[in-house]
């Protein structure tokens, strides 16, 4: 893959966006940049190869890192017309959907690593019932991930979450089988 991210340049885009997203884009690169780079390094112990869909891609900074490294990155986020002058400074493949309500746009089989961008943190619905071992919205996002798996992994894909608690956490990826 190529170097280190240009995390200065992504800094400087944050001036691309409107006043009310500036400054958040702005701590926010700055706040999750560590996770940023634990993100790089799962990608690049445990990536085999395909196309890589990544779940929460506002505010598009690792989707565009995704992209300079060289992985084939197709991103998926609830409202992306907020990051619209990223989107196209880049031109990333970032798709509007709401991973709870619609199905996913993408045919069968297409990924082979699907990275949940603290996504779960953010839903809404849980469609399963809590059993008290999860963090609320968990169980949710668990659906989600199994229903994105079962949508549009290929055999044998490897998905990964990002989720935000009082550490950053992310879990190693599991092969769906």
């Amino acid at each position: 893959m190529t170097p280190a991210p240009a995390w200065d340049q992504l800094a400087r885009d944050c001036e691309l966006l409107p006043d009310e997203l500036r400054v958040w884009s702005r701590r926010y690169l700055k706040n999750h940049r560590q996770r940023y780079e634990s993100d790089l390094r799962l990608l690049e112990r445990f990536y085999r190869g395909g196309e890589v869909l990544e779940i929460g891609a506002a505010p598009c900074q690792l989707t565009v890192v995704l992209l300079q490294r060289g992985y084939p990155v197709q991103a998926v986020d609830l409202d992306p017309d907020r990051f619209l002058p990223i989107i196209r400074k880049y031109s990333l493949p970032v798709i509007k959907c709401d991973i709870e309500r619609e199905r996913f746009p993408f045919e069968r089989a297409r990924f082979s690593f699907i990275l949940f961008n603290e996504v779960f943190e953010h839903l809404r619905i849980d469609p399963i019932v809590h059993s008290g071992r999860d963090p609320p919205g968990l169980a949710a996002g668990r659906f989600a991930a199994e229903r994105a798996c079962q949508t549009s992994a290929s055999p044998g894909a490897e998905y990964a979450q990002s989720v935000l608690s009082q550490e950053h956490c992310l879990v190693p990826p599991r092969t769906r089988v």
